[in-house]
């Protein structure tokens, strides 16, 4: 006998106040290019930054996860307050508009952020991981709420 799947709705689906249930939404099918940074060894180098669907643990509204589905659960709601369409938008506008760019050597990842003044009025981050000839997003989240979609 062929073991059935469990339907979504009976998967524990623990949800928080900022998350966004995409159970509905189709799946990204495909690799999505948001756009491209410079290489952090040889500035004239271009590296494609990727979004990929991801997974989600769903047991806890904090589980852990990455790509679309771990943005969109713990903070898609946030992000359509901001005036976003998705995670999908508010990914590609901070690819488009960051103002830094930290490196972590030791965990091969990068962070991109948009600040409005200094170091401490952060206002969104995402944060990419080396994958070789790319860089894919694990997550991205807003900092503040007053930030809007331009």
């Amino acid at each position: 006998m062929m073991p059935t799947a469990r339907p979504m709705e009976a998967v524990s689906w623990a949800i928080g106040p900022r998350g966004y249930d995409t159970r509905q939404e189709a799946a990204i099918k495909r690799t999505l290019v948001l756009g491209e940074i410079a290489h952090p060894d040889d500035p004239s180098r271009l590296v494609p930054i990727i979004l990929r669907e991801g997974r989600q643990k769903t047991s806890k509204p904090n589980g852990k996860g990455h790509g679309r589905r771990h943005i969109e659960f713990t903070h898609g709601q946030e992000i359509r307050d901001l005036g976003f369409e998705d995670a999908l938008d508010f990914s590609h506008h901070i690819v488009m508009n960051h103002n830094m760019d930290r490196q972590s050597p030791r965990h091969y990842s990068r962070n991109l952020s948009i600040f409005n003044g200094g170091k401490e009025n952060m206002r969104e981050a995402l944060h990419l991981m080396d994958s070789g000839d790319h860089y894919r997003v694990t997550t991205a989240y807003p900092l503040e709420a007053f930030m809007k979609k331009a």
